[in-house]
């Protein structure tokens, strides 16, 4: 892959040096910046031969909906790499609740990658695919053996409803043959700490990332995967201003091809993918963590190379999901043409089956 010519494999993140750390986040191979007199407008994208596009000279401002650098979100940071070696200057943020969607919404970010109740509500629009699946795994002590037996016992959750784990939840219950109702939250106000009431004793159940599974120890195990109990919701999607992507197709355009590109790196290259993880997370995953997030997150196939990763039909479900579960509200009741624009997308599919082998 272009964008990735690691030699590092994965085995060697064992014995991390100082110059792997160093080299763990340059993700490949650097794009030259060409000799085309030409480069994109937030209008246009003018390609180099092998397919990529020219960036230079423009800023793009990334929010990404979560409290701190999850292994589950690796795919962001290199996407953002992409971004970077195209010549664009870019920026990422990580915020919790809120915050990576106020920021876009108030104009002080580009994009965010969302759930899409929080982020329609707030007046954003889709236009492209973040995580298709929920990386989600539903950690209980190995005596829970049934969805079933959840009823009447406490739940974990960081808020009480809106956030990615609550249509999960609700999900859950259907399949258990029991209400939401008959289970009693704990909100906890971050996903660490659901898993550490779990691992208290003081709940039963919650859903956890992949990182979070590999450290769980023997007496835990994964009852149900998000993917698996909802398969039509996304765990979030990638939104803007609908005026910012009016006036940007295609910036939007090129971040969604940077997504292709490291949905890419992530199906093809697990030793590159590691080492963006790796980096992403600043060192603080050992190899058997990674190796157990990579194994899990590839399970629910949340970054499929395929133009139907991200479409109008996908939204919709979302939305209807949310709107089924009453957390959608205000702006989020617009027409699904106001919250998802999908020309970006399928001009950067073309542009990527046309070009495959530049990234």
């Amino acid at each position: 892959m272009a964008l990735h010519r690691y030699r590092n494999a994965l085995a060697a993140l064992a014995v991390a040096s100082t110059a792997f750390i160093a080299t763990a986040g340059t993700a490949g191979a650097a794009v030259s910046s060409s000799s085309h007199a030409k480069t994109s407008t937030a209008k246009k994208l003018v390609f180099r031969k092998n397919g990529t596009p020219i960036l230079n000279g423009i800023t793009i401002r990334i929010a990404n909906s979560a409290g701190s650098a999850h292994i589950g979100d690796a795919h962001i940071y290199v996407m953002e790499q992409a971004l970077k070696q195209w010549g664009a200057t870019t920026s990422m943020v990580n915020g919790s609740a809120n915050i990576a969607e106020l920021g876009v919404a108030s104009g002080n970010e580009d994009i965010c990658t969302s759930p899409v109740a929080t982020a329609i509500d707030l007046g954003l629009t889709a236009f492209g695919p973040n995580q298709t699946s929920v990386a989600y795994f539903l950690m209980v002590p190995k005596s829970i053996t049934k969805l079933s037996q959840l009823k009447g016992l406490s739940y974990a959750d960081d808020y009480s409803a809106g956030n990615v784990d609550f249509p999960l939840w609700a999900a859950a219950a259907k399949l258990g043959g029991f209400k939401m109702s008959d289970m009693h939250l704990i909100t906890t106000g971050a996903e660490a700490n659901s898993y550490n009431q779990v691992i208290a004793g003081k709940a039963s159940a919650a859903w956890v990332d992949p990182s979070t599974v590999a450290q769980a120890g023997p007496n835990f195990h994964t009852l149900a995967t998000g993917a698996k109990v909802a398969p039509k919701y996304a765990d979030s999607m990638m939104f803007a201003r609908t005026a910012w992507i009016a006036a940007n197709p295609a910036i939007a355009e090129a971040i969604d091809l940077a997504w292709l590109a490291s949905a890419k790196t992530f199906n093809t290259n697990e030793g590159a993918w590691a080492a963006d993880a790796y980096a992403y997370t600043a060192g603080t995953n050992s190899l058997a963590t990674l190796r157990t997030a990579y194994t899990l997150l590839k399970s629910i196939g949340g970054f499929a190379v395929s133009h139907n990763s991200f479409s109008r039909q996908a939204v919709a479900e979302n939305v209807a999901i949310s709107k089924g579960l009453g957390i959608v509200s205000q702006l989020g009741n617009r027409p699904l043409s106001q919250l998802v624009k999908t020309a970006p997308w399928d001009a950067a599919w073309a542009q990527f089956s046309a070009h495959k082998s530049a990234y």
